[in-house]
């Protein structure tokens, strides 16, 4: 296998990002966001540097004290990372793994096998988050088999990665995966682009891996699944109409793509373009294809799911409803407790008017939601305030039978941002809720904000999980995919051990070079 990159908790302050004429230009621009006590020293270059201490943030108390981020990426100018997710083994706290993806600037989705990166990553940490371990995943990817439809010329073979994730089963298990696809251009109709759905197993922590599987196969569909949608440039080579569903190894999409274990049971789920499929045998052999299911003249939009011991809970928000008294944009979740196969009636947890369900800009796997991995029943999602400010999480601790809410507060000092993005939520090992998410000063820059809790059913306080704010820099803006999003920075994620709250962060305090940190702040400071 080859050698893992290891970083730590003191890698921003031992690299070195400011350099010569370059050095006091970015140090104006940081003096200009840092905190009001520290606006002196951050004209001088090398003050700038020595305000971080051993990985510790000392210039105001807005960051918690005793919190710490480390940079998982330490990337160069021309490359970018960010979309990533991660997972805390709720098990063993200690155990932390990230997936993230590097990506060139500027960005090139029709660049052929050479020519762009668009790698997934694992970082993974034995320690809490205090040290990780950086292993490219790519070397395994474009090793396997291809099959599934895919042919054998290397041309076909799976190049590039969106979507990395991590999650860890009950057992400690690692699953990790992305939806991989071919380098070839989408828009040619005789070599469109198609990816498939891999899963990789470790039961050491990312030592090594089995072999990957597929976590999707389309010929493993059951007859009630929606199948997955055809590409709209090649005709079909089943005789399906173009631009129809269809299960052509052709037309298969190359996004979306998600995997979550159980924290008390050995089912894995794997998620993908409204159908998901389970494993219990550590993602070697899967059940049947099922799609969720909703009744007839509802029309909702999934979002990711979560699973509570073998149960499947999916939030959605309603767009249609047959009946009157639900208000279009209310929210709620239908689970399965049989591998997908059957699905609940949906059950409305807030009427859309409570609730601000409504994403300015593109916010993939949304709603995001999740379970307590110690407390059967505990389930949380979460969207924005009526007002688009904060963070608003609706969550039961019944199985649904009752449903509360809370808003986050303001962070006190940094409310000057016109809307919040990327919020999401997660539970800690104990079964605590916390939240994250930006806010938005402009499209380019933004703060990042995390928030716990309490036992009396209130979030107390609102703290930063980043010193300052972060600026896309100016390359995410060209090429050819998503220029206004960091080049495809499409949510966020955060979680929790027994001590600390985790919350994962694209960030460049400069917008020099856009890193991917995972940020580690002490729960008794969010109290």
């Amino acid at each position: 296998m080859e050698e893992n990159k290891k970083v730590n908790q003191n890698g921003m302050t031992r690299r070195s990002f400011m350099k010569g004429a370059a050095a006091a230009a970015a140090a104006v621009s940081l003096a200009s966001v840092l905190p009001t006590d520290v606006q002196a020293a951050a004209k001088d270059p090398v003050s700038v540097k020595d305000i971080w201490q051993n990985g510790f943030w000392t210039g105001k108390a807005s960051f918690p004290k005793g919190a710490w981020m480390v940079n998982l990426s330490h990337n160069e100018s021309n490359v970018a990372s960010c979309f990533s997710t991660f997972s805390v083994n709720a098990n063993n706290p200690k155990q932390i793994a990230v997936g993230w993806r590097k990506y060139g600037l500027p960005t090139n989705t029709k660049a052929g096998i050479g020519d762009w990166v668009g790698d997934y990553h694992l970082s993974v940490s034995e320690d809490g988050g205090k040290t990780f371990t950086d292993i490219d995943m790519m070397p395994r990817v474009r090793e396997i088999q291809r099959e599934d439809g895919l042919p054998e010329e290397e041309e076909y073979s799976l190049w590039w990665c969106n979507g990395p994730w991590a999650t860890y089963g009950a057992d400690g298990t690692l699953y990790t995966g992305a939806i991989c696809y071919t380098a070839l251009d989408r828009s040619d109709p005789e070599h469109p682009r198609q990816g498939r759905a891999l899963v990789f197993v470790s039961h050491d922590n990312g030592k090594t891996f089995n072999r990957a599987t597929y976590g999707m196969r389309l010929s493993n569909f059951a007859d009630d699944a929606v199948a997955l949608a055809v590409s709209a440039t090649r005709p079909s080579t089943t005789g399906i109409p173009v631009g129809s569903p269809g299960t052509d190894p052709w037309h298969t999409p190359w996004d979306g793509n998600f995997g979550v274990a159980s924290a008390t049971t050995d089912m894995f789920v794997s998620i993908c373009g409204g159908n998901v499929v389970v494993s219990k045998d550590g993602a070697e052999t899967y059940d049947l294809v099922h799609s969720i299911k909703y009744p007839k003249g509802w029309t909702c939009s999934s979002g990711t799911p979560c699973v509570d011991g073998n149960k499947i809970i999916v939030p959605f928000i309603v767009t249609e409803c047959p009946d009157p008294n639900i208000e279009a944009r209310s929210m709620g979740v239908v689970t399965s407790d049989d591998n997908g196969l059957t699905w609940s009636d949906p059950i409305i947890a807030i009427a859309g008017s409570q609730i601000n369900s409504v994403t300015s800009v593109r916010q993939v796997r949304s709603p995001i939601s999740a379970a307590s991995p110690v407390k059967h029943g505990h389930w949380a999602f979460v969207q924005y305030s009526n007002d688009h400010l904060r963070a608003k999480v609706v969550y039961t601790k019944n199985g649904g039978k009752t449903w509360k809410s809370a808003e986050t507060p303001a962070c006190a000092g940094y409310d000057d941002y016109v809307e919040a993005r990327e919020v999401c939520v997660g539970y800690t090992a104990a079964g605590e809720i916390v939240v994250a998410y930006r806010g938005q000063k402009t499209w380019a820059n933004y703060y990042t904000f995390a928030a716990l809790l309490g036992k009396d059913g209130r979030f107390h306080k609102t703290v930063l999980a980043a010193p300052e704010i972060s600026t896309y820099p100016y390359e995410t803006t060209q090429g050819n995919y998503n220029t206004n999003t960091g080049s495809g920075d499409y949510c966020g994620w955060v979680s929790g051990g027994r001590k600390y709250c985790y919350v994962d962060v694209p960030y460049s305090s400069d917008g020099t070079v856009l890193d991917q940190y995972l940020v580690a702040i002490p729960l008794d400071a969010m109290r």
